[in-house]
């Protein structure tokens, strides 16, 4: 799934257990006007990452219960290296990952002033 330079989209909001019967990565990149991403409980489970990059007025990330369960890794990334800073998500607040969310994941990086 890939989600990229939609300039007037404001919210993403995936349902509970969406795209379970698929794989791949999900991606979310160059929307400009993004402020919240939410997925849904046991949505994603299969997938192998999830990808965010380019998206200044992000502000809250939710992830629900048991979402991208067997991902490999998570990446809030810049335009050079995988940060949260000043150049693609500076109005980044939170991030809320339900119980079991990224459940095996092995690499997680999370950096920023």
């Amino acid at each position: 799934i890939e989600v990229s330079g939609l300039v007037n989209l404001k919210h993403i909001i995936v349902g509970n257990h969406s795209f379970c019967e698929e794989s791949g990565c999900c991606r979310i990149t160059n929307c400009p006007s993004l402020q919240t991403i939410q997925i849904g409980d046991e949505s994603f489970v299969d997938y192998e990452s999830f990808e965010v990059s380019g998206l200044p007025s992000l502000y809250c990330i939710q992830i629900g219960l048991s979402a991208f369960e067997f991902a490999e890794s998570l990446q809030l990334m810049s335009s050079l290296v995988w940060v949260t800073d000043g150049t693609d998500l500076p109005q980044l607040q939170s991030i809320v990952l339900g119980r079991g969310a990224f459940f095996f994941c092995r690499s997680v990086v999370l950096e920023g002033e």
